[in-house]
């Protein structure tokens, strides 16, 4: 019986030896792949206390989720090559001291991830000092760390960087001053998103080109002249703008007066009620305006409220009937002569009449992409393709058409990219959707409809086959 016991003993403990070896070097296991043309170590989520030997020439070492409490040189001593290190991610590690000097063996590091790390703010502040001798680096995250807070102080000790893309998001700062990061001295991009800003006390930069400040509290849109100049500007090389998710109900152009620079404009759910008359005309240079999934029970815009002769993308996504939207079916698109894309979202346009479809779409015969998801058309889509013979990518997922005619698709030689997806088309005519059409596709998407499966959808069946690995 002794004997027994011990064997089972002995058993055990050699179970448990190899439970915890195997545990062991399934700890210490970091997956290698290519991302981007980079060679790239993967060792996040394995709650690590040191970092395991590295081969060399990587290029991205991912340490995300572990738990490096104290970082030194000494901690990236298995590090092989650390000349090849471009990209470097230390986020949620617990981290709480990093030693001077720390970084200096990569000198070719240009991303630095340090979020969600509980960093003593007199240690912060020495790093952030320290990292101004690392001459490539050009991108710093260093967002919600609760233990400092976003104040000039913070970066005093930086010398001259080449930090160009700086990430500070979730911290809570109502107020926020720009010249905090006057250190930054080649900032060309600043992400400011979620951290409760509702005021932006604003000074000079000739070097911000983007600014984000998505998901804040901004009750009104920032004014970026200088003494109400529409010439001087805090940031006169601004070019692209995100202020999404505030609470900003009123906008127009008088807010845009000296952004003469600015191409990209995101105001995406806020709850604004009104798009006024000649909303962009203080904005020469704008190519891109999203206004998606905006908030409230109303929106109108005004006839001339898109009037641009510059923009060339426009997204406007709001849940509301377009008879009560749009001011005006045959002015809201007739003044954007170099528009190329318009993205419409939700707005039911079941009640529309074809006199008012075409009133709407007819002034885009130079548009090349085309999309209303859910917009409850139930129409031959004829009555929008008849008027873009330039058409290369058109979309009408998720609406109510039934039925497609031969007259559909018939004057859009350029159509590569089909999608009517979510529809209710029991029956596609061959006729339809003649070869000549069907063979320039790159793409086409007719899923999920009620097809009837007949005789009379063989062909595009048979089509389909040919096809087969040719479509995307």
């Amino acid at each position: 019986m002794m004997r027994e016991g011990a064997s089972t003993f002995l058993v055990l403990l050699v179970v448990s030896i190899v439970k915890e070896s195997t545990s062991t070097e399934r700890k210490q296991e970091c997956k290698g792949r290519i991302i981007h043309n980079q060679k790239t170590i993967d060792c996040s989520h394995r709650n690590l206390s040191y970092i395991p030997k590295t081969e060399k020439h990587v290029m991205d070492l991912i340490l995300s989720y572990n738990d490096l409490r104290n970082i030194s040189s000494e901690t990236f001593g298995n590090v092989s090559d650390p000349d090849s290190l471009i990209s470097l991610e230390l986020d949620h590690n617990n981290i709480q001291n990093v030693s001077l000097r720390a970084f200096d063996n990569f000198q070719n590091l240009k991303y630095l991830h340090l979020s969600y790390n509980p960093i003593y703010y007199g240690n912060m502040k020495n790093l952030l000092g320290d990292l101004s001798n690392l001459k490539f680096l050009s991108h710093l995250v260093m967002s919600g760390i609760g233990t400092i807070t976003i104040q000039k102080d913070l970066f005093c000790l930086m010398r001259t960087n080449r930090i160009e893309t700086l990430d500070v998001a979730f911290y809570n700062m109502k107020t926020v001053s720009m010249d905090s990061f006057e250190n930054f001295n080649s900032l060309t991009a600043l992400y400011l998103n979620d951290n409760h800003i509702e005021n932006i006390k604003l000074s000079q930069s000739k070097h911000l080109k983007n600014l984000y400040l998505n998901y804040n509290q901004l009750k009104s849109f920032p004014d970026f002249s200088i003494d109400g100049s529409e010439k001087d500007c805090y940031f006169p090389n601004l070019k692209t703008l995100a202020v999404v998710s505030n609470d900003i109900k009123e906008i127009g152009f008088d807010n845009f007066k000296c952004l003469l620079k600015l191409k990209s404009l995101e105001l995406d759910q806020n709850p604004i009620k009104v798009l006024p008359n000649n909303l962009l005309s203080k904005l020469p240079n704008l190519e891109s305006l999203q206004l998606r999934f905006l908030r409230g029970n109303s929106l109108t815009v005004k006839r001339l409220a898109f009037k641009s002769a510059s923009l060339i993308k426009l997204q406007l996504e709001f849940n509301r009937p377009a008879t009560e939207v749009f001011e005006s079916f045959t002015d809201t698109f007739r003044f954007l002569p170099n528009l190329k894309s318009l993205g419409l979202g939700f707005m039911s346009m079941l009640l529309l009449t074809n006199q008012q479809y075409s009133a709407l779409f007819s002034p885009l015969a130079n548009i090349s992409s085309f999309k209303c998801f859910a917009c409850q058309i139930s129409q031959d889509p004829k009555i929008i393709l008849n008027h873009m013979r330039n058409i290369i990518k058109f979309n009408l997922q998720s609406n109510r058409i039934t039925t497609l005619s031969d007259e559909t698709f018939k004057n859009n030689k350029h159509l590569r990219y089909l999608s009517l997806r979510y529809n209710d088309i029991a029956h596609v005519q061959e006729s339809v959707l003649p070869m000549s059409l069907l063979n320039n596709l790159h793409s086409l998407d007719l899923s999920q409809n009620p097809f009837v499966c007949n005789c009379n959808l063989e062909w595009l069946i048979n089509w389909m086959r040919t096809k087969q690995g040719d479509l995307t």
